[in-house]
């Protein structure tokens, strides 16, 4: 069921965020999530879509593909290792436990599956690719930890990215 995960950024239990999981109780069709960390349910998810993406729209296949493949797994777990060691460097506490967790919903999704940005990029259209991809390799810069694998997938990315913004890239 689609979920929505939210939480004080001080990670104290207040009546606001009791109160919207009230909402969230007598909705139907999402279901509210109270988190205790926000910070690390955000990195958590950041992990997983900028990953999936990337992995995605680089090798333009589906995540049954991905997974089938143990050059393309390996592919997004080191997408994801990448994550996680920035997401340490500022100070939130991912691990292999993260990975894994984030393996178990790849395996459960349906093989077709794929990512916004990856269907963005493959139709031509402009896409996240700055704020996923770009963003861990600013933060990998800042945080000096290096992000070879999220470097290729935007180097390999960008000009489709350029296009699709209507920049012009050959003279003809």
């Amino acid at each position: 069921d689609p979920f929505i995960t939210f939480g004080e950024q001080n990670q104290k239990s207040t009546q606001r965020t009791k109160d919207l999981l009230n909402v969230f109780s007598d909705c139907q069709g999402i279901i509210g999530k109270l988190s205790e960390n926000i910070e690390k349910a955000v990195w958590e998810k950041f992990l997983l879509i900028s990953s999936f993406s990337g992995v995605g729209a680089v090798t333009r296949m589906p995540i049954g593909i991905i997974r089938s493949i143990p050059e393309t797994r390996k592919m997004l777990t080191e997408a994801m290792r990448e994550v996680v060691l920035i997401a340490n460097a500022r100070g939130v506490n991912l691990n292999e436990n993260t990975i894994q967790k984030t393996w178990k919903f790849f395996n459960s999704i349906p093989e077709k599956s794929t990512a916004s940005m990856q269907r963005d990029l493959m139709d031509g259209k402009q896409s996240e690719l700055e704020s996923q991809t770009g963003v861990i390799i600013r933060y990998g810069m800042q945080s000096n930890i290096q992000t070879p694998l999220n470097c290729f997938i935007f180097h390999s990315l960008l000009p489709s990215e350029k296009i699709a913004r209507g920049h012009k890239l050959l003279e003809n």
